[in-house]
């Protein structure tokens, strides 16, 4: 097999395990919480408008096309597990489709998209740059493109805190939360400083949000406009 299908057979056992939508549905109440802030920040710096067509690359189970109801929205991912979940997710949804497709390989045209999201995507995947420039060029000139990544030394050492004090299963809840998912799912530590560099010759960032706090922050969601 090539390189790329031994990631989709090895990307399609860990999306099995961890399972995504588990962890943002199932989790305890601060996670659900946080996770819950993080789509509603994306969605907010997409700044979506009537009229747009909007791309979220690496959908997982379709959190966000859910929330975009309304728009033009597509999602791809390359797990068929996750892809069977935002299909149903978003079952009846005017506007949605989702579809199965690589983000370092996108199957589109140049210029498709006024917006493009990808949400805890690029610690994920073989190439993260091959995704960002994917993006860039299925998104139009004064489109907007939204990134999200997870801040990996706040998560493991408050995951390592939980531990220590017993509180696992109050902060899992219902996910079953492994003690290493970040060393076996995460192929990339991707810093807000790694994303500020590969974006500086892309697009021109606009904004940096810290999810759920500026002073405690899991997540951030970057804003950016391709400019030409």
């Amino acid at each position: 097999m090539t390189e790329m299908e031994d990631f989709v057979v090895w990307n399609e056992a860990m999306a099995r395990k961890y399972n995504p939508d588990d962890f943002i549905t199932r989790s305890g109440a601060v996670i659900r919480w946080i996770e819950a802030r993080r789509l509603r920040a994306t969605a907010s710096v997409l700044d979506c408008r009537p009229g747009h067509k909007i791309l979220d690359a690496g959908c997982g189970a379709g959190n966000l096309l859910e929330m975009l109801k309304g728009f033009d929205v597509t999602g791809v991912d390359i797990s068929e597990t996750l892809l069977e979940q935002a299909r149903a997710r978003t079952r009846g949804q005017e506007g949605a489709s989702v579809l199965f497709g690589n983000a370092e390989a996108l199957p589109f045209a140049d210029g498709t998209f006024d917006r493009a999201v990808c949400s805890e995507i690029l610690e994920h995947v073989l190439h993260p740059e091959a995704v960002l420039a994917e993006l860039r060029r299925v998104v139009k000139p004064g489109g907007r493109i939204v990134l999200t990544v997870p801040n990996e030394d706040l998560i493991s050492l408050t995951k390592k805190l939980v531990l220590l004090a017993g509180l696992k299963k109050t902060v899992s809840g219902d996910y079953e939360m492994s003690d290493d998912m970040l060393s076996e799912w995460h192929r990339h530590e991707i810093t807000l400083a790694w994303a500020r560099e590969k974006c500086a010759g892309l697009a021109a960032l606009r904004s940096v949000s810290r999810i759920p706090f500026f002073f405690l922050p899991y997540h951030y969601v970057l804003g950016l406009e391709v400019t030409k």
